[in-house]
């Protein structure tokens, strides 16, 4: 079970849920290896746009005791700015992407992918930048790897998958979109066009039907001719 948590202010969060799983709020916002900006002193400077207090916190937050063998648990990603994610989706087996997990947000109405590990709870980034699993910055400045689909019209409430298919739906302008993969068809070129330079080279065949060959290779799409203007 994942879910996604929205913070007060800062650290968004996404969180693999066990049994007697405790994500920490509000006590702990994002990883504990990162200062909780809503108790730090310059977290009022920083929501004022002051010049003097840093945006990115590195000192860290104390572990929640364990509690009535609820165990506090680090969450698997956060975003430093606040996103508002909303849904949390895995793709089905129709539309690619299995070792993925996808969740949109509303702040951005943006979606993003999550490559996920081999026993498929965490992540697994190749780009150095999100190796620690958290976003600090700005989120229009993070790897392309971390981006599935962007620029919706509007906050994004739901994402689903039935039959291949990625419905999105669109919050404000009431709208549902699919995304699917592209089908792309392979043409399968006869034998006698693939022989057909040879034979014209060699005089078994003549000009005209060496001719019909191409025009067949471009009638198919396999040849394409540029457009040029007429001068």
């Amino acid at each position: 079970l994942w879910d996604t948590e929205n913070g007060e202010n800062y650290f968004d969060e996404i969180n693999l849920v066990k049994p007697r799983f405790n994500s920490g709020w509000n006590s702990v916002i994002g990883p504990t290896d990162r200062e909780n900006p809503d108790t730090h002193p310059c977290a009022g400077g920083v929501l004022g746009n002051e010049s003097n207090c840093p945006v990115e916190y590195r000192g860290s937050q104390p572990i929640p005791p364990t509690f009535e063998n609820f165990v506090y648990s680090d969450p698997e990603f956060s975003f430093h700015q606040t996103v508002g994610p909303t849904a949390i989706a895995f793709p089905d087996d129709s539309f690619g992407y299995s070792d993925m997990l996808f969740v949109s947000d509303y702040h951005f109405a943006t979606i993003y992918k999550f490559p996920l590990n081999s026993d498929r709870t965490g992540f697994n980034f190749s780009n150095p930048e999100l190796v620690d699993l958290v976003v600090d910055g700005d989120i229009h400045m993070q790897p392309k790897e971390l981006f599935f689909a962007y620029n919706f019209p509007g906050g994004i409430s739901d994402i689903t998958f039935h039959n291949g298919v990625m419905y999105v739906a669109n919050l404000l302008g009431g709208t549902i979109y699919k995304i699917y993969p592209i089908q792309t068809t392979e043409t399968s070129i006869p034998d006698w066009i693939k022989n057909n330079a040879g034979w014209w080279a060699t005089g078994q065949i003549d000009e005209n039907s060496y001719v019909l060959g191409l025009q067949w290779l471009i009638t198919n799409g396999i040849i394409k001719i540029p457009i040029i203007e007429q001068l």
